[in-house]
């Protein structure tokens, strides 16, 4: 059955995974595993077979890697905010040969498709043009608009909210990816290496509940090379250009390559007509640009940009220190995708953040460091914001009395303090 192109509303599902953070301690490494839960829904390539699609929420990050990463590439900066307005949905799992076949037996629309052995490891020999065929194969049956991420989307669906190099930690080995082992990354363990592509979905999921994203195979990505991210899209757009026959991306790495090239921020790029060890993911966005529905999702306000912010930056220790973190905040924006949270739950991160910036050191960060942009963009928040005083007397009258007499009047020695030393830096006006 064919339909026409649309981004049809899918019917989703919660589903259940757990994550893995890896650290070292005392020259051993630990793996802790946590429970939680995400959105997919199934479409239906064939009455046996599906491909999983995972809801990935709309937010921001910063993209490419800091200087002071371990095997950093050139290519992976400068760092750039980039905003995504819109969640979309990606695959699950990179795409099994089996899903592949089932597809590239749909009718012909550009070019025929390679066939290769059913099973469910993912594709490793499909080049970027074979990539667009079976999206726009996947298209024509299913009536959604399926598609290859953009650069940034991988990249953000990849870390999932995480800034470490690999959404598991400072390193990796081959226990929790697909990956070679001769040379470590951060530690001196070694462990097997595969030297062959394995079934998806066996190592722990990202926070977004997406599998596979470091290692197994190289993912192909819509964009065109460049050799830096200098004048780089920043609202998670394609970065192309006029050349059709320009080396197109890759991003994740595989099991034939150590783990210094199976981080988040690392980029591979070739011809869009060769192949190796590459495979790929599907995307579609999760709004319909033609739809009417008054329900979309609206755009963040300043208290929602506000909580965004204090779960992303400074601010963390002092939480945890206390016990003051409000986890069920961040567990209900993973789960719905949209900051959600009481009047209190706000005020405390309010109030918390404020006590943070307080004590805020200008020799920790760089003040050209995508950090310290960040946290410009909080202070102006925070010095701006408007939260009735009844509400801070009320559920907060010991703090708010020395947020009057203590913690207001440093944040504002703090700002003249910036200013004064960074005054020839525009993007530290906090009058704008």
């Amino acid at each position: 059955m064919k339909h026409s192109p649309k981004n049809l509303e899918p019917n989703l599902e919660w589903f259940e995974f757990e994550t893995a953070t890896v650290s070292l301690e005392q020259a051993e490494l630990c793996i802790r595993q946590t429970p939680r839960t995400a959105q997919q829904f199934v479409e239906s390539l064939s009455e046996k077979i599906g491909l999983a699609m995972v809801k990935v929420p709309s937010g921001s990050f910063v993209m490419g890697s800091s200087r002071g990463e371990l095997d950093r590439q050139m290519n992976e900066g400068p760092q750039h905010r980039v905003i995504l307005s819109e969640p979309f949905f990606m695959a699950k799992y990179p795409i099994t040969k089996t899903q592949w076949n089932v597809v590239s037996a749909l009718p012909e629309v550009q070019r025929k498709l390679p066939r290769f052995r059913a099973s469910n490891r993912p594709v490793e020999k499909a080049s970027w043009l074979d990539a667009v065929e079976f999206c726009a194969r996947l298209s024509q049956h299913t009536g959604r608009s399926y598609r290859l991420p953009t650069e940034a989307e991988w990249e953000y669906a990849c870390r999932a909210g995480t800034t470490t190099p690999f959404y598991f930690g400072q390193t990796i080995t081959p226990e929790i990816a697909n990956c070679k082992n001769t040379r470590p990354y951060g530690t001196d363990l070694k462990g097997e290496s595969r030297k062959k592509t394995t079934d998806v979905g066996q190592f722990p999921a990202n926070a977004f509940g997406l599998y596979d994203m470091h290692g197994n195979v190289w993912e192909w990505c819509q964009d065109h090379w460049h050799e830096s991210y200098e004048g780089a899209p920043t609202d998670g757009s394609a970065w192309l250009s006029t050349d059709e026959d320009a080396f197109r991306i890759l991003r994740g790495g595989s099991y034939d390559y150590n783990p210094d090239s199976c981080r988040s921020a690392i980029r591979g790029r070739i011809a869009p007509d060769f192949s190796y060890d590459t495979g790929l993911r599907v995307v579609f966005s999760a709004v319909n640009p033609e739809s009417s529905d008054s329900s979309a999702t609206e755009p963040l306000d300043e208290m929602d940009i506000l909580i965004c912010c204090a779960l992303r930056f400074d601010g963390h220790k002092y939480r945890e220190a206390h016990d003051l973190y409000p986890r069920d905040i961040t567990e209900r924006y993973l789960q719905t995708g949209q900051w959600q949270a009481t009047k209190l739950e706000l005020l405390t991160e309010f109030f918390l953040l404020q006590r943070a910036l307080c004590k805020w050191d200008l020799a920790y960060e760089p003040y050209n460091s995508a950090y310290w942009r960040a946290f410009r963009e909080l202070f102006f928040l925070l010095c701006t914001s408007d939260i009735p005083d009844e509400y801070k007397t009320v559920y907060f009258p010991g703090l708010y009395d020395r947020w009057q007499r203590v913690y207001q009047p440093r944040l504002a020695e703090c700002v003249a303090e910036v200013r004064r030393v960074h005054e020839s830096i525009d993007y530290l006006s906090f009058d704008e």
